[in-house]
């Protein structure tokens, strides 16, 4: 299983898998995981994981509205 992220976020992240809810799996099997997000970098990183549209906006309305994206995948290979 591999895990991978990408985006416009700045920094560094580590993505650890911590859990799978079982060891084999099937074609078309449901997968349950879990899995840590760690700053590995210098920059400080607010994610949000359900941002409200409120959470994103600038606290000063005349400043530019920016946002920038992240997207994380799981990846598993049945062989």
């Amino acid at each position: 299983m591999s895990v991978a992220c990408w985006g416009s976020v700045p920094g560094e992240l580590r993505i650890d898998l911590t859990y799978l809810d079982r060891s084999e799996y099937g074609d078309g099997d449901v997968t349950e995981i879990e899995a840590t997000i760690e700053n590995a970098g210098r920059v400080p990183l607010q994610i949000p994981s359900s941002p409200h549209l409120a959470d994103l906006q600038p606290s000063d309305e005349s400043a530019e509205f920016n946002v920038q994206e992240l997207q994380l995948g799981a990846f598993l290979e049945l062989g």
